[in-house]
């Protein structure tokens, strides 16, 4: 069995922090050009590329390097990008990140598609594993450490493995087999979270995370069975018009046997991604047959939204009596 090691939490949170750093830093280059900040950027551009502004070059970016020539102040201290920070660094770091969640000078990055509190929230996930750590064997702190190196996959950060390769490659391995998978994750938590919002706008709150779980069931599924017809019919569309358009190619007679062979394997990758959709939804909801493509299709979908629930601080302190 494989044995869970912690320096895979302090190495993510230290991910984090350093992608914190680097929105406070390009925040700064980009409305003050700073002398003491130099800002390497590698851009995919092409011909159809007319980038006017920085911003347009950061949509293009495939890597981003700071190199700071002076101190800045955050906080009280300053900081530069660390493989490891102490848990001083951590406290303080923390705390400015509590403070730029409310600050609009930072929503510049939520074009990107995500924002500070997203890595405040990951950052509480770890917290949340570390404390129980040793209620966990090996097997379930993998597992749940896992999917919160997924979360932060599926945020799809300019840039990540900061001042780590051999995270950066695991995240690019994720980014290539989880990315899609991972941005459902997220689209049905934020169902889970804005119902669970709603319900307690007036100021109540439940009792405990399981009857926050069991009061909203009923209409989780009915949200997310909505969610997942549409996404596997749009899919379906998409796989049909892909299919039409590849065979259209089989028909040029300049094309070699590698690229034929290539276009045919497509066809029936997506032939049979189409007929797994289709028997996916004649077996009826929960698509527990496309859990692997489409999260959240399990009888056991109270235990899935419970352990959501006790990752995500946030809303838990917002819709959960404290215990």
């Amino acid at each position: 069995m494989t044995v869970f090691k912690n320096d895979l939490i302090d190495e993510l949170e230290a991910e984090l922090l350093n992608q914190y750093l680097r929105i406070v830093w390009l925040e700064d280059y980009l409305s003050n050009g700073l002398d003491h900040l130099g800002l390497h950027v590698t851009c995919a551009v092409d011909e159809k590329s007319n980038p006017r502004t920085v911003q347009d070059l950061l949509k293009l970016a495939t890597d981003i390097k700071v190199t700071v020539t002076g101190k800045k102040d955050l906080g009280s201290q300053c900081f530069q990008e660390q493989f490891r920070f102490t848990e001083e660094e951590y406290n303080d770091i923390y705390q400015a990140m509590g403070e730029s969640n409310k600050d609009p000078r930072y929503d510049f990055i939520k074009e990107y598609g995500y924002s500070v509190s997203d890595l405040t929230g990951i950052l509480d996930q770890l917290a949340t594993l570390r404390k129980e750590l040793h209620k966990l064997d090996d097997k379930e702190k993998l597992k749940t450490y896992k999917e919160i190196l997924h979360n932060y996959i599926g945020l799809d950060t300019l840039v990540y493995g900061i001042k780590n390769p051999s995270l950066k490659q695991r995240i690019a391995k994720g980014r290539s087999s989880q990315g899609e998978y991972q941005k459902i994750v997220k689209a049905k938590k934020c169902i889970f979270f804005n119902l669970l919002i709603e319900q307690t706008k007036d100021g109540s709150k439940y009792k405990n995370v399981s009857q926050a779980v069991n009061h909203n069931i009923d209409e989780v599924m009915r949200q997310f069975q909505i969610f997942d017809e549409g996404w596997i019919h749009l899919k379906r569309e998409i796989s049909r018009v892909r299919i039409l358009k590849l065979k259209q190619q089989q028909l040029n007679e300049t094309l070699t046997a590698s690229e034929l062979r290539k276009i045919e394997e497509e066809i029936v990758k997506l032939s049979t991604l189409m007929q797994q959709l289709e028997d996916g939804l004649n077996h009826g909801y929960p698509f527990e047959s496309l859990d692997n493509i489409l999260p959240y299709n399990t009888t056991s979908l109270d235990d899935v939204l419970m352990k959501a629930l006790r990752l995500e601080k946030t809303i838990k302190e917002q819709c959960i009596e404290p215990s």
